[in-house]
């Protein structure tokens, strides 16, 4: 159950509301606007993360809009953030995050035409507990979005230490189906908060742009390249050149197969020797337990030195999938199991001999049945890709 927190004169007061299942990482919705906006310098990057968790739970619950509650427990599982001293920096940042505020202008408009908004009209801690409540005027930025909006998955930036590489995160992700984006060295530095710091353009290219590629790329969330672009011999425009290589959102299964991940995810990770979040491994659901094998199989062989084996692991998975899903851009399945599945039969059998069709397709069915298919959705499964199976594997002849 959630709370809902309504305010009167008398104080704070709360009443019940079932919550909603939770399916996947929890989503970030926001207008482009927001996206756009541009954020004080003084911004840290868990002051961030905890505005995004925030719109998070919303979007889970719009109704509950512009109230929110949260835990601080809560808040590390859903971001897979660890370590000590959490509570006391919450319990300190809520403080400051009633003065912090952005500047939002319309699109198109003039420079000139703008405001000032704070995120909170109201926010508390005690015992361990996040009470908050909205500015309903940026309602329209988070709630109800119908076009214009970015969204991406929570647990992505929740390993960022950065403040600058998480709001260069954001601008990115916006035009991450374009793949390009060119902004000016001026923007760049309101729309991140970066201030005055870094005044030679050299500085802020080592300390932003280059440390942000390194981060970007650890945590496995996008991969970009830049183009300086000069007036004269100064630098005053960026080219980004943005590639997504994390889909943490496209790789999700069900509760039945996440839990029997788990269940075997767990001790194979203890047996190597690693402690991953719960949180982090439900994302990896959808990779498969024998995809988890093969990477800590070939960390485990090939002496892989990792600074952080979360990210490490992680990148490799998406990789690898990557790689599949380019292999199996014929195959007719919904999720990225399935077709990793069909690929992986094909490789065991093509080795054999010419087997009669119907042979071909009473293992193909046993395969799948072991690997927690029934019997409907292997039979259609089949028949989707019967022919691509037999002619791309050369299981036979007739």
């Amino acid at each position: 159950m959630n709370l809902i927190i309504g305010v009167h004169k008398g104080g704070i007061i709360m009443t019940r509301l079932d919550k909603k299942e939770i399916k996947g990482p929890l989503q970030v919705y926001q207008s482009n606007d927001l996206i756009e906006a541009y954020f004080p310098e003084n911004m840290t990057v868990t002051e961030h993360k905890i505005i995004r968790y925030a719109i998070a739970r919303i979007g889970q619950n719009p109704e509950t809009f512009p109230y929110v509650q949260f835990t601080v427990k809560e808040f590390l599982e859903e971001t897979g953030m660890s370590g000590h001293g959490y509570y006391q920096r919450i319990s300190e940042l809520t403080e400051g995050l009633m003065s912090k505020s952005f500047r939002l202008s319309s699109k198109d408009a003039p420079e000139s035409d703008f405001a000032w908004y704070t995120w909170f009209t109201t926010i508390r801690y005690k015992d361990g507990v996040v009470t908050a409540e909205f500015n309903h005027h940026i309602a329209p930025l988070i709630t109800n979005l119908t076009g214009r909006f970015t969204k991406y998955a929570l647990l992505t930036v929740g390993k960022l230490q950065s403040t600058y590489t998480f709001a260069l995160f954001e601008l990115l992700t916006q035009y991450e189906k374009i793949g390009k984006r060119t902004v000016t060295i001026d923007y760049l530095r309101k729309s991140i908060g970066l201030g005055d710091k870094y005044p030679q353009y050299a500085n802020l290219k080592a300390r932003i742009l280059v440390n942000a590629q390194k981060e970007l790329r650890e945590i496995n969330a996008i991969d970009f390249t830049f183009k300086e672009i000069r007036s004269g011999r100064r630098v005053t425009a960026i080219e980004f050149n943005i590639q997504r290589i994390g889909m943490l959102e496209n790789v999700m299964v069900g509760e039945k197969e996440t839990r029997l991940f788990l269940e075997q995810a767990k001790p194979l990770l203890k047996e190597y020797g690693y402690s991953i979040p719960t949180r982090t491994l439900k994302t990896w659901a959808g990779y498969g337990i024998e995809e988890l094998r093969i990477v800590l199989k070939d960390i485990n062989e090939n002496d892989r030195s990792m600074t952080s084996p979360e990210a490490y692991i992680n990148a490799i998975l998406a990789k690898r999938k990557t790689q599949i899903d380019q292999e199996a851009e014929a195959i007719q399945a919904d999720n990225y199991l399935t077709k990793k599945h069909i690929i992986d039969f094909i490789r065991t059998y093509s080795s054999g001999s010419n087997l009669p069709k119907s042979i071909i397709g009473q293992e193909f069915r046993s395969y799948m049945y072991k690997r927690g298919y029934e019997q409907e959705e292997v039979e259609a499964i089949w028949e989707d890709n019967e022919v691509y199976i037999l002619e791309s594997g050369k299981l036979t002849k007739y």
